[in-house]
């Protein structure tokens, strides 16, 4: 219980970043498809899309500024530098923005709540 009073104790004065927390989202490339299509993120994630099959890859919307993995037919692993806004992405061979074979990338700001006393 201290412990975790500390680890908050941190975080609200700016000691831990919330980067530290950071997790790793994976995103399988199946046939035309990923799976799972749309992912919830926070700010600092990484997604990390997985292709074990077929030729696909796996471009940001904003024609790869933030990721791209070119198209290959060989097995691979690609994984996104962290992320810090929501960001749709597509199969440059298979889709395009919103259409085909792509996906979105949902960054989800947290509820922060404070307790206050009223008199």
């Amino acid at each position: 219980m201290r412990v975790a009073l500390r680890c908050l104790f941190l975080l609200s004065c700016g000691f831990i970043s919330e980067s530290a927390f950071a997790v790793d989202h994976q995103v399988m490339v199946v046939n035309f498809a990923y799976s799972p299509q749309n992912v919830n993120i926070a700010s600092g994630d990484t997604v990390t899309f997985i292709n074990n099959s077929g030729f696909h890859s796996a471009t940001s919307d904003d024609s790869g500024a933030t990721f791209n993995k070119p198209a290959a037919s060989a097995s691979w692993t690609f994984t996104t530098p962290p992320l810090t806004a929501s960001i749709g992405y597509h199969c440059t061979v298979h889709g395009g923005v919103g259409t085909g074979m792509f996906g979105t990338i949902t960054l989800v700001v947290p509820v922060r709540l404070q307790s206050f006393s009223v008199d």
